[in-house]
């Protein structure tokens, strides 16, 4: 026995058998449970994507309502609105991790003594899919240990438990606290197009082929996909500084300047449709809408602010910082000023055609050699500054005329032509550089993507600078 002690060991005898066996003292904690440690204090089994509605009853409290459509959760009592995910959340976790303090009585002759016959709150969970409904009533505090408790019971079940306080601080929330402080809350990357009417714009945006966005209206030109996602940005974290109800009647609105808004956007997600989903002939299901955002000046008061979403109840007073700040000045500033979008880590191939001849590079896994008109070893850095120099360059303003005839502009045939190309021989893009630009307008040219029908002016010296580091290779060898 003293060597057992002193190897933290205990003497084990197996029935029916001679030998004596040392046993760790690790398994005489794992033994010595009693009927509490033992059973199962969870108050329910359902997880979080079991959940479509939450109901929270308290006396002389208005009801509760929480509503889980898809991933967004919404308020429906005792107002419409959108709920906040950090304060749904909060419920939510508290509900899927509770836990019973201890088990009070198992079969209650009166709830009153535990003040379970009218009970201060009442929780209810409605699961999918088939309407389950999972019932939590609170009754009394009282003390134990010298720590607050209070009596609870599942509504189907007679034991009544012990829970922890803090619960009552996870649904102590009145449902202005509940709701969401964001107008429209969503993901800037789910968004797939957006209608959007201001200060005398109607422009749509559409995310095409690689997730790029494009101007589909009122012109078909690529949009600055940074400025686009910083638009996006802040219109989804846009918070209400006050809360008021909807009034009925344009003339209410006008109060608000809502009845002819400022600005309107319109926002439509991804398709969550599978692609067995879509319509004849794989053609593409309709993509959602995600909610219209309205923009208003108060009447009489310019400095005040007002937004709405359509179809619900709530105004909400906005910083004015928005408007001024955050929305583009117009079209122009959402359109891309890149005079050619192409991805300089899929270029596998440059060729250039301008007055001192043609010249192809080829890339050889991480090295670059001439294919033409000879052949031999490019350095590395000058590819790179040449791809810098063409790929970032941006126009100084694009036509409003779009040409028909290519060579009355200078670019049919061009001054210089630069095209990138993948491994396969897939062409990129190509840019066309004109020799002169605008008569009267001095030290301009004109620049083109082919394929696109937008011509741009830039500034002489940058297409100089582009023809000097093509002439650069030339000397190279």
């Amino acid at each position: 026995r003293r060597n057992a002690a002193a190897l933290g060991a205990e003497l084990t005898l197996r029935e029916g058998e001679d030998k004596v066996l040392l046993l760790s003292t690790y398994l005489t904690d794992a033994f010595d449970k009693d009927l509490f440690d033992l059973r199962d204090k969870r108050l329910f089994a359902f997880k979080r994507e079991d959940i479509e509605r939450v109901r929270i009853l308290r006396t002389g409290e208005p009801e509760v309502e929480l509503v889980q459509e898809r991933d967004r959760w919404e308020l429906i009592r005792p107002i419409r609105a959108r709920a906040s995910e950090t304060a749904t959340d909060k419920i939510v976790n508290k509900l899927i991790t509770l836990r019973a303090q201890s088990f009070d009585d198992e079969d209650p002759p009166d709830l009153a003594d535990y003040g379970l016959d009218r009970p201060v709150w009442k929780i209810e969970v409605v699961l999918k899919p088939d309407q389950t409904l999972a019932t939590l009533l609170i009754g009394s505090i009282h003390e134990m240990e010298g720590r607050g408790y209070l009596y609870a019971k599942r509504g189907e079940r007679p034991a009544v438990v012990s829970l922890g306080l803090d619960l009552i601080e996870a649904l102590d929330q009145d449902a202005y606290a509940l709701r969401a402080k964001r107008i429209l809350p969503f993901r800037t990357w789910e968004i797939k197009k957006a209608e959007m009417g201001w200060a005398g714009e109607n422009v749509v945006l559409e995310k095409r082929e690689h997730n790029k966005w494009w101007i589909a209206a009122p012109i078909e030109a690529r949009a600055d996909g940074v400025k686009v996602s910083g638009f996006l940005g802040a219109l989804s974290r846009l918070e209400g500084d006050e809360f008021l109800d909807m009034p009925e009647g344009e003339e209410a609105l006008a109060e608000y300047g809502l009845a002819d808004p400022l600005a309107r956007v319109a926002l439509y997600e991804e398709s969550r449709l599978t692609g067995e989903e879509e319509g004849p002939a794989g053609e593409e299901p309709d993509v959602p809408l995600l909610g219209v955002f309205l923009l208003g000046k108060g009447k009489g008061d310019e400095k005040r602010y007002y937004a709405a979403v359509e179809g619900e109840d709530t105004v909400y007073r906005v910083p004015g910082s928005f408007y001024q700040n955050d929305f583009p000045e117009g079209l122009d500033a959402l359109r891309s000023k890149k005079a050619l979008d192409v991805s300089r880590f899929l270029v596998n191939e440059i060729e250039a055609d301008w007055p001192e001849g043609t010249m192809v590079l080829a890339r050889k896994a991480l090295d670059w050699k001439f294919k033409k008109p000879r052949s031999g070893d490019v350095e590395r850095r000058d590819v790179d500054d040449l791809l810098s120099e063409v790929l970032d360059l941006e126009v100084d303003r694009f036509l409003q005329e779009i040409p028909e005839d290519l060579a009355v502009w200078g670019l049919d045939p061009p001054a210089a032509r630069i095209t990138f190309r993948k491994e396969d021989g897939e062409e990129l893009g190509v840019l066309l550089f004109s020799d002169a630009g605008i008569e009267g307008e001095e030290g301009l040219v004109y620049v083109k993507s082919r394929g696109e029908p937008w011509v741009g002016l830039i500034q002489e010296e940058k297409k100089k600078a582009v023809l000097e580091i093509l002439a650069g290779f030339r000397k190279q060898g």
